[in-house]
Order: C-alpha cells, then structure tokens, then sequence
C-alpha cells in the first residue's frame, strides 16, 4: 500500500492541474530540438553542456511524443519511481524502519527547496537519474543478499550507476554514502567487523570503477570534444590555486549559505505569512488537500509500524546512522555545484541544485526529529506539519506554472492570429516580459517551433527579444542599420534593427498588440518603448502566406475560443491590407455579439475603418468609448482623426466631432 500512496501523493501534488499544464523554461528547447525530426540536433545541442543526456529523450520521444501532458505524466512516475527504489533499499537497510523510511519519501516528493517540477521535459533527466540512482542502491544489496546472482544483480546495478552519472553531474555526491550504507547492512550479519570491511570492499568495487569511468568521461573525454568544454567546469580548483585564503573564505560562506537554506529556511518557507491568501481558492484547495493527505500518510505509516519501534534504536542506531548519512549526503550532494561556483540560492532557476542536496536534507531532518522527539506521536506531529506545509506550497507553485501557460498559449495563439507568417529574418521585440516562468531565449524557441515547422537548419529565421536585454547585450543602441547577431549553443539568428515587429502584451488586461506609426502619439510610451515602435514595421507580417503558420495543436492545445482578441487581430490584419471594408465589418460583428475592446489602443483599427468607410457616427462613438477608458490618451484618440482628416469628406462633421472629443491637439502637431 505504500507505494500506491507515494503515487496518490505525488498525483495530487503535481498533477491536480494536469489537463491545464504546459511548457517552462528550458522545456522550449526539447521542443524546438524535437521539430528538426533528427536525432543529430540533440547531439550537436547538448554537446555544449553533458552530451549524453539526449538519450532519454530519443528514447522517449517516440513514445511520449511532445505534448505537455504526456511529459507531466513522464515526471511524474519518473519522481515516483525515485521513492519506490528508496523506499526499497532503505528498507533492505532498516528493515524495522518503515515509518521513518515512509517519511524520507515522501519529504523528498514535496522538498520545498526544489520548485521546478512542473518543468517537465527539462527536469525529466533529472528525476529519471535520481531513480537510477535509487534502483541501483536497491540491486547492489539484492547482489549482497543473493550471492548466486551477484553478477546479474550488480551488472544491472552498475549500469544503472554509470547511466545516471553520465546524464548529469547532479547526483555524483551520492555515490559516497553507497559505501555507508553497505556497511550498516553488513552489521545486521553479526559477523566481525574485519570480514564486514572485506565484504564492503569487494561489494564497493564495481562502483569505483563507474566513478573512474564517470571522471575521465567529465575532466578527460568531455573537453576534447565539446565546443564549451568550461561549461559547469569546476572553478573552483582554478581560484583556489590564485587566491588561497579569499576563495577560501568565499567558497565557505557560500557552503554555509547554502546549508542554511537547504536544511533549515526551505522547510521554513512554506510557512510565509505572504502565502497565506484567503481569497484565493486554490490556497484554499491546496491546504485542504494538504490535511487531508498528511493524516492519510501518517496513519498508514503508523500502521506499518512495529509494536517496539519506538525502542527500536538502542538495537539499530538509526538515529545516529541517518543523521550521520544526512550530513555527509547534503555536503556530498552539494559538491558538484559548490565547486562550479554556483549556489541553491544563486537566483530564479538555482532551486535546481537544492536537487543534489535535497536527499541527504530530508535524511537529516528525519534523523534530528527522530532523535528530538522520542514518542511516535510527536514524531508524526512535527513530520506531518512540515509535510503538509510544503505539499500546500507546492501545489501553490504548481497553480502559478498552470497560469503561465494559460498566459503563454493566449499569447502564441494571439501572434499566430495576427502573424499567419512573419518574413525570415525578422527580431520580434518586445518592451518587457509577456509572462513569468520563461525568458527571452525561451519564447524565441517557441516563435521557431510555431514559424519554421519542419525546420532543417540550426539557423533560426525569427527570434524573440526584450528591448532591455537587447540592448548593451547584443546591440549599442535601438537604432537603424544596427546587425543582430545572436547564438546560443547551436542556435544561431541574425537580423538587423531596419527588420523588427514591435509588439505589446498584457495578459488578461491587454490583446496582443503589433506596434504601428499611431503610437507614436501615445503618452504612456516610454523613451525606450517610443524608440522601439519607430523601429517597428507591421508589414514584416505577410497576412495572405501560401500557409499559415498555426501553432501545434499537440504542443498548444487546441485553438482558443474566438473572443474580441480574435476580432481584433482580425481587424488589424484587414487595417494593414487597407481593407477598411473587411475591418469595418468586423467591428460591426464584435459590436453585434456584445464584444469590447480592453484597452483605449485596441480602438484603432474600428476607428479607423469607420472613418475611411464615412460612418463617422460610429467613428465618434468608438473614439468617445476610447477616450473614456482612459482620458490621458485624447491626444492619441484625437490624433487619429487629424491625421485621417481627409477621409472626412463633410467639413462641418469633422469640426464638430473635434469639439465633442474635446480635441485640444494643435494642428501642426506631429509624432513625437
């Protein structure tokens, strides 16, 4: 039953939104690498950084496909498949230690310090390695206790080991508490503690071997063949040898830092009082599922255990043993990132290095609970709280990635509505980030996989920027003529300032707007913000393309309900064809079904139309409505007006909309 209830844990905790979970952070990679149906691309990419972690995903590629869902699911069991092994070998070593045991798993499915879950495609590696890792612990006491199978038990161990450390760094540390925890499986023999050393030696063996073969594959064979052969380089050995005492000092505040935090303030943090929101439901449905779990948890967990367990320490030494292995596993599993000099809490993505750590923390924290606090109930008492805290969190985090992919799929969809195809060549910038929970460099993946479907070359024909990490970055300043020139590991893309499309989002208050000369006569521009749209040209959009580019449904979704958002990429793209026939009509049928824009911007393109087709009556409404929304942009609104004067073939019916506008614009007014 207990591994059904590590399942039904980690279902909950992070796949309660299942169907609504999508693409973070470097998941658009995997995606991006998967769109040139060609397994070289996942080497040539990765070569960069740990050139065989590909194989998982030319082996599950195939199977799982690319669609979200099928990837959540994959990490999911993936994580699963950790605790189980485990939950396995620990018990192999503490046979009378399943409550103790029960609770290390299920600490490690919710570790606070670790928030990237639903990271899925990119966090898979990293789960399926710590299940390796766990299965191989488990064979290597299997081949202990079954000798006639050894070979058999311990080959399938040792290849586990070995995959696991050439897919990433991460878990390496851990290789050192294997000899720890052969040892206290040894003593259970009653043999003397010089056959146990002898044992342990020759059990340990095989897996110095994998750890020699690990080391000339990283510090060896890993630089001669890698463009970047200092990615994740252990910096460490370099500053030691420069400054002795300083990077000394340095690397021990860093390692003290990070122990704070991995042992002591992440399993505080659940706690915040800026977590607590009551009228927000999902806190709401986190907290109580988190109840609800924990007693469910806690009782089964009672139930396995033994009448004596409570006395059981005085026979087994679990306390000491656990806290003893806790230490050395949270510094062991700290190592491979301390000496690249990086930290858990070095930034919005360093949450992934609390991963090497995070076994050895919940050991420890186990241990010092176990030995705090001696009778069962309050041992359940204190890992329940702490528990159901951090599941609560997670669930949290999980609900704020669920809203970013509702953010980013209302985006995609938006730009392919208003973009059926966007010319080769062309740097789609935006002021600032659309949404959270990706970067620039992310969604320039996704503009590829949406607009260069079937792709065949590493050389991108469109990226995506934000103008404050495109300039000083890449370019001196936003101004014409200027070459762009952007890599990153194997994906190259070059353009010029004189081939931008400007665009503006804002999820929720916002449609997705491509900027245009009128917005120039806005006021709520920024200098940076004015000097992109000078820069920006629409008719970089080809509006009529032989295809259109729609986004993946397998990836996006299906396509969103056609709202106003809808009506007015529409509109826009009939108000740059000059349409004004086709953009009036659709400002007319918005209109009919009861349709208003979000913003006093989104009026343009009806304003416009009806002005170019003579109803000026519903030009004046639209520009009155407009102005209402926000009275500061009645230069802009005006604006319109003047600058489509001839349009307005009656003299009196311009002057009087002027005056009920309350236009105040001087007539030799220009764009700023």
């Amino acid at each position: 039953m207990v591994p059904l209830v590590f399942l039904g844990v980690v279902l909950v905790t992070y796949g309660y939104q299942l169907t609504r979970m999508g693409l973070y952070w470097d998941d658009w990679e995997i995606i991006y690498l998967d769109h040139f149906n060609n397994p070289k691309a996942y080497w040539d990419y990765f070569l960069y950084a740990r050139p065989l972690t590909s194989w998982l995903y030319l082996l599950l590629g195939p199977i799982v496909g690319m669609r979200p869902i099928a990837w959540q699911i994959t990490n999911i069991l993936l994580r699963w498949l950790g605790m189980v092994g485990f939950w396995w070998a620990f018990r192999m070593v503490w046979p009378k230690r399943s409550f103790e045991i029960g609770w290390i798993c299920l600490l490690l499915a919710i570790y606070p310090a670790f928030t990237q879950h639903s990271v899925a495609l990119t966090y898979s590696r990293h789960f399926a390695c710590i299940a390796l890792f766990s299965v191989s612990l488990g064979l290597n006491l299997l081949a202990i206790h079954n000798p006639k199978r050894w070979w058999v038990f311990t080959g399938l161990a040792v290849f586990a080991s070995l995959l696991q450390l050439i897919t990433l760094e991460y878990f390496f540390g851990w290789e050192l508490i294997r000899p720890i925890l052969i040892w206290i499986y040894l003593q259970k023999r009653n043999q003397d503690w010089k056959s146990n050393l002898k044992t342990l030696m020759v059990q340990w063996f095989p897996y110095v071997i994998v750890l020699l073969i690990f080391g000339g594959y990283r510090f060896i064979w890993y630089p001669l063949v890698s463009p970047n052969p200092e990615a994740n380089a252990p910096v460490l050995f370099e500053r030691l040898s420069s400054n002795p005492i300083g990077e000394t000092i340095k690397f021990a505040n860093l390692i003290l830092q990070d122990l704070i935090h991995l042992n002591i303030d992440n399993w505080l943090a659940p706690i915040d009082p800026d977590a607590f929101e009551l009228k927000a439901k999902a806190n709401w449905l986190s907290w109580g599922s988190a109840a609800l779990i924990t007693v469910i948890c806690a009782w089964l967990l009672i139930r396995t255990t033994e009448n004596n367990d409570e006395n059981q320490n005085e026979k087994d030494g679990f306390c000491q043993s656990a806290i003893l292995i806790g230490l050395i596993a949270v510094l062991a599993g700290g190592v491979p990132v301390w000496i690249t000099g990086r930290q858990s809490i070095g930034g919005p993505w360093a949450d992934r290095f609390a991963l090497g750590p995070m076994l050895g923390a919940v050991i420890l924290l186990t241990g010092c609970i176990y030995w705090f606090a001696r009778r069962r109930f309050q041992q359940t008492l204190l890992l329940g709280l702490i528990f159901g805290f951090a599941l609560s969190a997670q669930m949290q985090t999980v609900n704020k990635y669920r809203l970013s992919w509702d953010n980013q799929r209302d985006f995609y969809w938006q730009l392919a509505w208003r973009a059926p195809a966007i010319k080769p060549g062309t740097a789609v910038i935006a002021p600032s980030m659309s949404f959270a929970l990706v970067n620039d460099l992310h969604i320039g993946f996704a503009l590829n996989t949406i607009y260069d479907q079937g792709g065949k070359s590493f050389e991108a024909p469109l990226w995506f920027f934000r103008e404050g990490g495109l300039v000083g970055d890449l370019i001196p300043a936003l101004k014409p003529g200027v070459p762009i020139d952007y890599k990153y590991l194997t994906a190259h893309f070059q353009g010029t300032t004189d081939q931008i499309l400007a665009i503006d989002y804002s999820y929720g208050t916002t449609c997705l707007h491509v900027a245009t000369e009128e917005d120039l006569y806005r006021k709520d521009l920024s200098s940076d913000a004015r000097k992109l749209v000078k820069l920006g040209k629409p008719e970089f959009i080809e509006t009529k393309p032989q295809r259109a580019s729609i986004p993946p449904v397998t990836i996006f979704g299906p396509e969103p309900v056609h709202g106003w958002c809808y009506l007015y990429q529409k509109m826009e793209i009939a108000r740059q064809e000059n349409d004004w026939n086709e953009t009036a009509r659709l400002a007319d049928e918005a209109s009919a079904k009861g349709m208003t824009p979000k913003s006093y911007v989104e009026y343009t393109p009806s304003i416009l139309a009806y002005l170019h087709t003579g109803q000026y009556e519903k030009a004046l409404d639209a520009s009155r409505a407009a102005q209402s929304m926000n009275s500061d942009q009645s230069m802009y609104i005006c604006s319109l007006w003047k600058n489509n004067k001839a349009m307005v073939s009656d003299e009196s019916v311009f002057t009087s909309s002027w005056k009920t506008m309350q236009c105040d614009v001087p007539a030799e007014t220009e764009a700023q």
